[in-house]
């Protein structure tokens, strides 16, 4: 589970199962592993979802709502400077995000 969360979290698409399956191997059980993290992920405002043939993490229903109500109405491309910084360190980059510029 510790490496499959980070991984979806940090991906800006949904992960196939054959890229979670190079992180964790070919004889760990993924449907169990993604089901244990949704269970630790009930009543957060966040969940993992099927999508693709892969999973993805997707705010929920009624937070995202809020989100883009209080946002301005924001379409579905939004997506969080910390999410952005989590996807940048995942890939190996270490720019501030505010620069524009690799540090």
């Amino acid at each position: 589970m510790a490496r499959v969360e980070p991984f979806i979290f940090a991906s800006a698409e949904p992960v196939l199962r054959e890229k979670l399956a190079l992180v964790v191997g070919k004889s760990c059980n993924l449907d169990l592993i993604v089901d244990d993290i949704k269970d630790e992920l009930r009543g957060r405002p966040y969940e993992i979802v099927s999508v693709a043939g892969g999973w993805s993490f997707r705010t929920k229903l009624g937070v995202s709502t809020a989100i883009r109500t209080a946002l301005g109405g924001l379409d579905s491309t939004f997506v969080s400077p910390g999410a952005i910084w989590v996807r940048r360190a995942a890939n190996g980059l270490s720019c501030p995000i505010r620069s524009g510029r690799r540090g």
